[in-house]
Protein backbone atom coordinates (compact mmCIF):
# COMPACT_ATOMS: atom_id res chain seq x y z
CA UNK A 1 0.00 0.00 0.00
CA UNK A 2 1.34 3.43 -0.90
CA UNK A 3 0.83 6.00 1.82
CA UNK A 4 0.33 9.54 0.59
CA UNK A 5 1.11 12.29 3.07
CA UNK A 6 1.02 16.04 2.28
CA UNK A 7 4.80 16.22 2.71
CA UNK A 8 5.54 13.24 0.47
CA UNK A 9 6.35 13.49 -3.21
CA UNK A 10 3.32 12.88 -5.46
CA UNK A 11 4.42 9.28 -6.07
CA UNK A 12 3.96 8.50 -2.37
CA UNK A 13 6.00 6.09 -0.26
CA UNK A 14 5.92 2.32 -0.18
CA UNK A 15 7.29 2.31 3.40
CA UNK A 16 5.02 3.47 6.20
CA UNK A 17 5.87 6.62 8.14
CA UNK A 18 6.14 4.68 11.39
CA UNK A 19 8.93 2.54 9.95
CA UNK A 20 10.68 5.63 8.53
CA UNK A 21 10.52 7.46 11.85
CA UNK A 22 11.59 4.40 13.82
CA UNK A 23 14.60 3.99 11.54
CA UNK A 24 15.66 7.59 12.17
CA UNK A 25 14.85 7.55 15.89
CA UNK A 26 17.37 4.82 16.66
CA UNK A 27 20.20 7.05 15.41
CA UNK A 28 22.27 9.33 17.66
CA UNK A 29 21.31 13.01 17.39
CA UNK A 30 24.28 13.94 15.20
CA UNK A 31 23.44 11.21 12.68
CA UNK A 32 19.81 12.34 12.67
CA UNK A 33 21.04 15.83 11.84
CA UNK A 34 23.17 14.42 9.00
CA UNK A 35 19.99 13.14 7.31
CA UNK A 36 19.15 16.79 6.54
CA UNK A 37 22.66 17.96 5.65
CA UNK A 38 24.99 17.96 2.66
CA UNK A 39 28.48 16.49 3.20
CA UNK A 40 29.83 20.01 3.84
CA UNK A 41 27.40 20.48 6.76
CA UNK A 42 25.03 22.87 5.01
CA UNK A 43 21.28 22.07 4.92
CA UNK A 44 20.08 20.12 1.90
CA UNK A 45 17.69 22.01 -0.39
CA UNK A 46 14.05 21.77 0.62
CA UNK A 47 12.10 19.64 -1.89
CA UNK A 48 9.95 21.63 -4.33
CA UNK A 49 6.78 19.77 -3.38
CA UNK A 50 6.80 21.30 0.13
CA UNK A 51 4.77 24.49 0.37
CA UNK A 52 3.72 26.99 3.00
CA UNK A 53 4.20 26.03 6.62
CA UNK A 54 5.64 22.62 5.70
CA UNK A 55 8.36 24.36 3.68
CA UNK A 56 9.11 26.79 6.52
CA UNK A 57 9.32 23.92 8.99
CA UNK A 58 11.68 21.98 6.71
CA UNK A 59 13.92 25.05 6.34
CA UNK A 60 14.06 25.51 10.13
CA UNK A 61 14.82 21.81 10.59
CA UNK A 62 17.75 22.07 8.17
CA UNK A 63 19.12 25.12 9.99
CA UNK A 64 18.75 23.37 13.34
CA UNK A 65 20.49 20.26 11.99
CA UNK A 66 23.41 22.41 10.80
CA UNK A 67 23.64 23.95 14.28
CA UNK A 68 23.65 20.47 15.90
CA UNK A 69 26.46 19.33 13.61
CA UNK A 70 28.54 22.49 14.26
CA UNK A 71 28.11 22.17 18.03
CA UNK A 72 29.05 18.48 17.92
CA UNK A 73 32.30 19.37 16.14
CA UNK A 74 33.17 21.99 18.79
Amino acid sequence: MIYRHPQCPPSGHSIGWTDCYDGANILPLTLKADLLLKPNGEPKPVPDHLMGKARERAERAGQHAAWIRREAHR
